[in-house]
């Protein structure tokens, strides 16, 4: 029961990191012109998104072979 309600709250501080990686884009990026934060923060950010893609698909699988 523990592993759920962390699995939980990490897709939780998952969902926080799309708005906050906007805001530094907005803060420092274009205020500063920095290509090379801005690439930094797409590669972390593309790194999240296919975490959290893989983390739904197994959620998937594993709902559907329990719900039996």
């Amino acid at each position: 029961m523990m592993k759920i309600f962390l699995a939980a709250g990490v897709f939780q501080a998952l969902g926080v990191v799309l708005p906050l990686v906007t805001q530094v884009v907005i803060d420092k990026v274009i205020v500063n012109h920095g290509v090379v934060t801005l690439n930094v923060l797409c590669g972390g950010l593309l790194i999240v998104l296919l975490f959290q893609l893989l983390m739904d698909c197994s959620r998937r699988i594993l709902f559907a072979h329990t719900s039996w």
